[in-house]
Protein backbone atom coordinates (compact mmCIF):
# COMPACT_ATOMS: atom_id res chain seq x y z
CA UNK A 1 0.00 0.00 0.00
CA UNK A 2 1.61 3.22 -0.84
CA UNK A 3 2.05 6.42 1.27
CA UNK A 4 -1.49 8.41 1.22
CA UNK A 5 -2.77 11.13 3.83
CA UNK A 6 -6.43 10.70 3.10
CA UNK A 7 -9.19 7.82 2.45
CA UNK A 8 -12.02 8.74 0.62
CA UNK A 9 -15.08 6.27 0.75
CA UNK A 10 -18.18 5.09 -0.52
CA UNK A 11 -20.93 4.12 1.38
CA UNK A 12 -22.98 1.47 -0.13
CA UNK A 13 -20.84 -1.75 -0.69
CA UNK A 14 -18.06 -0.30 0.49
CA UNK A 15 -18.36 0.23 4.42
CA UNK A 16 -22.01 -0.77 4.94
CA UNK A 17 -24.06 -3.63 3.57
CA UNK A 18 -27.17 -1.84 3.16
CA UNK A 19 -28.57 -4.95 1.05
CA UNK A 20 -31.52 -5.82 3.22
CA UNK A 21 -32.78 -2.96 4.21
CA UNK A 22 -32.61 -1.50 0.24
CA UNK A 23 -34.21 -4.36 -0.45
CA UNK A 24 -37.20 -4.02 1.98
CA UNK A 25 -37.91 -0.85 0.73
CA UNK A 26 -37.45 -1.60 -2.86
CA UNK A 27 -40.37 -4.42 -2.36
CA UNK A 28 -42.32 -2.05 -0.36
CA UNK A 29 -41.89 0.33 -3.65
CA UNK A 30 -43.19 -2.41 -6.26
CA UNK A 31 -46.25 -2.79 -4.02
CA UNK A 32 -47.53 0.81 -4.74
CA UNK A 33 -47.18 0.48 -8.38
CA UNK A 34 -49.16 -1.51 -11.01
CA UNK A 35 -46.46 -2.72 -12.91
CA UNK A 36 -44.34 -5.74 -12.84
CA UNK A 37 -40.82 -4.89 -12.58
CA UNK A 38 -38.15 -5.66 -15.70
CA UNK A 39 -35.70 -7.43 -13.72
CA UNK A 40 -35.35 -9.03 -9.87
CA UNK A 41 -35.20 -7.38 -6.71
CA UNK A 42 -32.10 -8.51 -5.81
CA UNK A 43 -28.84 -6.97 -4.10
CA UNK A 44 -26.96 -6.96 -7.38
CA UNK A 45 -28.74 -4.13 -8.59
CA UNK A 46 -27.81 -2.19 -5.45
CA UNK A 47 -25.46 1.16 -6.48
CA UNK A 48 -27.01 3.95 -8.39
CA UNK A 49 -28.65 7.25 -7.00
CA UNK A 50 -32.30 6.37 -6.41
CA UNK A 51 -34.11 7.52 -9.55
CA UNK A 52 -31.73 5.72 -11.62
CA UNK A 53 -32.44 2.40 -9.38
CA UNK A 54 -36.35 2.89 -10.37
CA UNK A 55 -35.60 3.25 -14.08
CA UNK A 56 -33.65 0.25 -14.05
CA UNK A 57 -36.00 -2.20 -12.03
CA UNK A 58 -39.50 -0.79 -14.27
CA UNK A 59 -37.17 0.08 -17.30
CA UNK A 60 -39.17 2.33 -19.97
CA UNK A 61 -42.00 1.44 -19.10
CA UNK A 62 -43.05 3.08 -16.04
CA UNK A 63 -44.62 6.59 -16.14
CA UNK A 64 -43.81 9.58 -14.53
CA UNK A 65 -46.25 9.60 -12.36
CA UNK A 66 -45.77 5.89 -11.23
CA UNK A 67 -41.67 6.87 -10.90
CA UNK A 68 -42.42 9.58 -8.30
CA UNK A 69 -44.63 7.47 -6.32
CA UNK A 70 -42.15 4.64 -6.48
CA UNK A 71 -39.03 7.03 -5.08
CA UNK A 72 -41.74 8.62 -2.63
CA UNK A 73 -42.56 5.08 -0.85
CA UNK A 74 -38.98 3.95 -0.80
CA UNK A 75 -37.77 6.94 1.03
CA UNK A 76 -40.49 6.96 3.51
CA UNK A 77 -39.89 3.25 4.10
CA UNK A 78 -36.09 3.44 4.01
CA UNK A 79 -36.07 6.62 6.13
CA UNK A 80 -37.95 5.42 9.18
CA UNK A 81 -37.47 1.32 8.69
CA UNK A 82 -35.20 -0.02 6.29
CA UNK A 83 -31.34 1.92 7.45
CA UNK A 84 -32.20 0.34 10.54
CA UNK A 85 -31.59 -3.25 9.04
CA UNK A 86 -28.10 -1.29 8.27
CA UNK A 87 -24.73 -3.92 9.16
CA UNK A 88 -21.36 -3.06 8.79
CA UNK A 89 -19.35 -5.92 6.52
CA UNK A 90 -17.15 -7.48 9.11
CA UNK A 91 -13.88 -6.14 10.71
CA UNK A 92 -14.51 -2.97 9.19
CA UNK A 93 -14.13 -1.05 11.99
CA UNK A 94 -10.92 -2.41 12.38
CA UNK A 95 -10.28 -1.13 9.26
CA UNK A 96 -11.22 2.45 10.31
CA UNK A 97 -9.36 2.27 13.92
CA UNK A 98 -6.11 1.65 12.22
CA UNK A 99 -6.60 4.45 9.70
CA UNK A 100 -7.23 6.60 12.63
CA UNK A 101 -4.36 5.41 14.46
CA UNK A 102 -1.91 6.68 11.29
CA UNK A 103 -3.57 10.08 11.23
CA UNK A 104 -5.28 9.50 8.08
CA UNK A 105 -7.86 11.95 7.51
CA UNK A 106 -11.40 9.69 6.38
CA UNK A 107 -14.13 10.87 3.93
CA UNK A 108 -16.86 9.80 2.29
CA UNK A 109 -18.64 10.35 -0.59
CA UNK A 110 -21.58 8.41 -2.16
CA UNK A 111 -24.55 8.50 -4.28
CA UNK A 112 -26.53 7.88 -0.88
CA UNK A 113 -29.04 10.51 0.45
CA UNK A 114 -28.12 12.53 2.69
CA UNK A 115 -30.45 12.90 5.31
CA UNK A 116 -30.38 8.69 6.05
CA UNK A 117 -26.92 8.66 5.45
CA UNK A 118 -26.25 10.82 8.22
CA UNK A 119 -28.81 8.51 10.20
CA UNK A 120 -26.72 5.48 9.71
CA UNK A 121 -23.48 7.51 10.78
CA UNK A 122 -25.10 8.45 13.81
CA UNK A 123 -26.63 4.70 14.25
CA UNK A 124 -23.15 3.11 13.80
CA UNK A 125 -21.61 5.95 16.60
CA UNK A 126 -19.33 7.17 13.26
CA UNK A 127 -19.76 10.56 13.81
CA UNK A 128 -16.40 11.23 14.86
CA UNK A 129 -14.25 8.67 12.82
CA UNK A 130 -15.29 11.20 9.29
CA UNK A 131 -14.06 14.81 8.95
CA UNK A 132 -16.80 14.80 5.80
CA UNK A 133 -19.73 12.97 4.15
CA UNK A 134 -20.47 14.22 1.04
CA UNK A 135 -23.52 12.85 -0.50
CA UNK A 136 -25.40 13.07 -3.80
CA UNK A 137 -28.03 15.39 -2.47
CA UNK A 138 -25.80 17.44 0.42
CA UNK A 139 -25.89 20.68 -1.81
CA UNK A 140 -29.38 20.90 -2.96
CA UNK A 141 -29.86 19.59 -6.25
CA UNK A 142 -28.86 16.13 -7.11
CA UNK A 143 -25.56 16.08 -8.14
CA UNK A 144 -24.44 15.05 -11.38
CA UNK A 145 -22.10 12.45 -10.95
CA UNK A 146 -19.90 10.87 -7.67
CA UNK A 147 -17.16 12.08 -10.35
CA UNK A 148 -18.07 15.99 -10.10
CA UNK A 149 -19.26 15.17 -6.14
CA UNK A 150 -15.51 13.86 -5.57
CA UNK A 151 -13.89 16.42 -7.48
CA UNK A 152 -15.58 18.90 -5.22
CA UNK A 153 -14.48 17.01 -2.05
CA UNK A 154 -11.21 17.32 -3.26
CA UNK A 155 -10.94 21.09 -4.44
CA UNK A 156 -13.08 21.86 -1.17
CA UNK A 157 -10.88 20.18 1.27
CA UNK A 158 -7.88 21.09 -0.86
CA UNK A 159 -6.70 17.66 -1.50
CA UNK A 160 -4.05 16.59 -3.74
CA UNK A 161 -5.13 13.39 -5.93
CA UNK A 162 -1.68 11.63 -5.54
CA UNK A 163 -2.41 11.48 -1.28
CA UNK A 164 -5.46 10.34 -1.51
CA UNK A 165 -6.98 6.93 -2.56
CA UNK A 166 -10.85 6.04 -3.04
CA UNK A 167 -12.29 3.13 -1.88
CA UNK A 168 -15.88 1.54 -3.66
CA UNK A 169 -17.17 -1.55 -5.07
CA UNK A 170 -18.77 -0.39 -8.35
CA UNK A 171 -17.27 0.48 -11.53
CA UNK A 172 -18.55 4.29 -11.34
CA UNK A 173 -16.33 4.60 -8.09
CA UNK A 174 -13.53 3.43 -10.21
CA UNK A 175 -14.20 5.88 -13.13
CA UNK A 176 -15.05 8.63 -10.49
CA UNK A 177 -10.83 7.93 -9.11
CA UNK A 178 -9.40 7.53 -12.15
CA UNK A 179 -11.21 10.58 -13.82
CA UNK A 180 -9.79 12.87 -10.59
CA UNK A 181 -6.78 11.09 -10.65
CA UNK A 182 -6.86 9.51 -7.58
CA UNK A 183 -5.99 5.46 -7.38
CA UNK A 184 -8.61 3.48 -6.80
CA UNK A 185 -8.71 0.74 -4.07
CA UNK A 186 -11.42 -2.06 -4.45
CA UNK A 187 -13.87 -3.25 -1.46
CA UNK A 188 -12.62 -6.64 -1.98
CA UNK A 189 -14.54 -7.82 1.12
CA UNK A 190 -17.36 -7.48 -1.00
CA UNK A 191 -19.06 -10.42 -2.15
CA UNK A 192 -20.88 -9.32 -4.39
CA UNK A 193 -19.21 -6.66 -6.21
CA UNK A 194 -15.87 -9.06 -6.15
CA UNK A 195 -16.70 -12.69 -5.82
CA UNK A 196 -13.16 -13.76 -6.59
CA UNK A 197 -11.72 -12.45 -4.31
CA UNK A 198 -10.73 -13.21 -0.35
CA UNK A 199 -10.88 -9.91 2.05
CA UNK A 200 -11.00 -8.88 4.89
CA UNK A 201 -10.59 -5.20 5.89
CA UNK A 202 -8.47 -5.47 8.69
CA UNK A 203 -5.73 -6.40 5.77
CA UNK A 204 -6.29 -3.71 4.71
CA UNK A 205 -3.13 -1.90 5.39
CA UNK A 206 -0.72 -4.76 4.61
CA UNK A 207 -2.14 -5.67 1.09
Amino acid sequence: MPNFKNIIFDLDGTLIDSAKGIIFSLNEAVKKIDLNPVIDISPEIIGPPLPNLIEKIWGDTISLQDKQLAIKVFKYSYDSVGYKKTETFPRIEKLLSEAQSRGIDLYIVTNKRDSVSRKIIKQLNWNHIFREIYCIDTFGEMYPSKRHLLNKLLIDFNLQPNECIYVGDTAEDKNASESNGVRFYPAYWNKIAFPDNEGDPATFFSS
